[in-house]
């Protein structure tokens, strides 16, 4: 299951997730690249505000996106703003990545291992 993260704006919290459908969405809006490669490019940081825009259009609404006249390109912008720029805004949407993609717990990983050979040996 894909986490949500809550993003305060103002008085208002939104969820933004990194649903199957904010990923389609982002490789639609990147003429096809695959969501691996647009991810590595925000972390590397090189599509710019541009992507930072797309991310938030197609995480916000808890990974339904936004829509509008101009898909929600207009919204995504103004919530930007009023976070406090596209710089203060990575961080959160790096959250969000993160929640999409959780890395394995090695202690975890030990743990279950561990029970599994348990398991075998009873």
């Amino acid at each position: 299951m894909i986490s949500t993260v809550s993003w305060k704006v103002g008085k208002k919290t939104r969820k933004l997730k990194l649903s199957t459908r904010a990923q389609l969405r982002l490789e639609e809006e990147f003429d096809g690249q695959p969501v691996d490669q647009i991810l590595q490019a925000f972390v590397a940081g090189s599509k710019g505000v541009k992507l930072l825009v797309a991310m938030v259009k197609a995480c916000s609404n808890d990974g339904a996106g936004l829509d509008g006249d101009d898909d929600g390109e207009s919204e995504a912008i103004e919530l930007i703003d009023a976070a406090g720029g596209p710089q203060l805004v990575v961080a959160k949407l790096s959250e969000v990545v993160a929640a999409a993609f959780p890395q394995p717990d090695p202690a975890k990983d030990g743990e279950e291992a561990g029970n599994d050979a348990a398991d075998q040996t009873a």
